[in-house]
């Protein structure tokens, strides 16, 4: 999975909708609606410097003339940036040769969406084009005017720098990408895990994602604490037998808890198989601890009622969840196979043959209680 995805080559990812726990905006290279990123609005909004630097971000290109004599030979303005106290690399006034292969000849745009670090050491901006899906991402030493770290045109998505000095860079090409965690003292690059539906906690020392290939039936989901500087749920190297969905943030930010289903696939008939129930998993962002917190053979769990049941209601320590009969299932692959009733029954409990039995559920002890029958007094039905 390590690698910038492209059109050009064979997508990995599934394209998807991003869903925050914050409405802030990721730092993201996309300057128009008419581009759809996995990663638009992944993350709340940078690190704003102070006063004096925020005046600094303003950019003023030069006029362009609007009016010439016929065969006359029409020259790029260069641009002027209000940042002075930093000296700025090439990028930023012209369309280097290196970033046209494969592309062709490049529009130039102007560099945008200057953000320094924590500290002010570190400069990131994007350059490049603004029609390629994803622009360029370069992050500069502010004291050295260094490029520590570049992203080519048409493959960064977005940035942010972090309380801990690091930054997550996020890069791919149209459809799926990857999330990096960045090191500028060191100069050093690791992957964190693909690009997908999630977000910070209501903390912010923790971010976790829930991910998906772009064709098969599989999910997994990464988290990284980054108050502490740790990977605490890793994404796995091979996630083809199973399914996790449905990711979402206890209220105090201290855990996740997401959705388990085993999967498996033939290949010679082309049929998915259904070996196990579907369970909810809870996950501590401090310690990594993983926990099966509710299971049961004969039934499915998922969380809340409505459509899609993406929740976004707790009862202080509860939760809605939804019970289903469950029973192993082989089913073929056809052209309408999302569609098929059971399918969606088994995806997102919805369109089952049997109404779903309602509980809540406390994501601290595990317990489950009927949600008419029993219901804490901090619930409204």
């Amino acid at each position: 999975m390590i690698g910038v995805t492209s059109c050009r080559d064979r997508v990995i990812e599934r394209p998807v909708v991003v869903t925050l726990s914050t409405s802030a905006p990721f730092t993201s290279a996309l300057q128009t609606p008419t581009f759809s990123s996995p990663i638009l609005d992944v993350l709340p909004t940078p690190f704003v410097p102070t006063a004096t630097i925020e005046a600094e971000r303003e950019i003023t290109p030069a006029p362009f003339v609007t009016s010439m004599p016929i065969n006359t030979v029409v020259l790029t303005p260069t641009p002027v940036y209000t940042i002075t106290s930093v000296n700025l690399p090439i990028e930023c006034y012209e369309i280097l040769p290196e970033d046209e292969l494969g592309w062709g000849k490049l529009n130039f745009q102007p560099c945008s969406h200057f953000e320094f670090s924590p500290d002010e050491h570190y400069l990131g901006f994007f350059f490049g084009p603004t029609d390629l899906c994803g622009r360029g991402i370069i992050i500069l030493d502010t004291q050295t005017s260094e490029v520590v770290y570049r992203a080519g045109v048409g493959a960064g998505l977005g940035f942010e720098f972090l309380e801990n000095g690091k930054v997550l860079i996020a890069t791919g090409h149209c459809e799926g990408g990857q999330m990096y965690l960045f090191d500028p003292t060191a100069q050093s690059l690791s992957l964190l895990g693909s690009l997908g539906r999630g977000g910070w906690n209501t903390t912010k020392t923790a971010i976790a994602f829930e991910v998906y290939p772009y064709e098969g039936m599989a999910g997994a989901v990464w988290g990284y604490n980054a108050e502490r500087d740790f990977l605490f749920l890793p994404q796995p190297e091979l996630w083809g037998g199973q399914i996790e969905s449905h990711l979402l943030w206890t209220p105090d930010g201290s855990h996740i808890l997401f959705l388990h289903r085993p999967v498996s696939y033939t290949f010679e008939s082309n049929t998915f198989i259904f070996p196990g129930s579907q369970s909810i998993i809870r996950v501590s962002a401090t310690t990594g601890e993983k926990r099966v917190l509710v299971s049961d053979s004969h039934y499915d769990y998922h969380f809340c009622e409505g459509s899609d049941n993406w929740c976004v209601q707790w009862h202080d320590d509860w939760i809605q969840v939804r019970r289903f009969p469950f029973e192993p299932q082989s089913i073929a692959y056809t052209d309408d196979f999302y569609n098929l009733p059971v399918i969606t029954c088994l995806l997102y409990g919805m369109n089952c043959n049997e109404s779903a039995e309602l509980f809540v559920l406390n994501w601290r002890t595990g317990e489950l209680i009927p949600w008419n029958e029993s219901l804490p007094s901090t619930l409204t039905p």
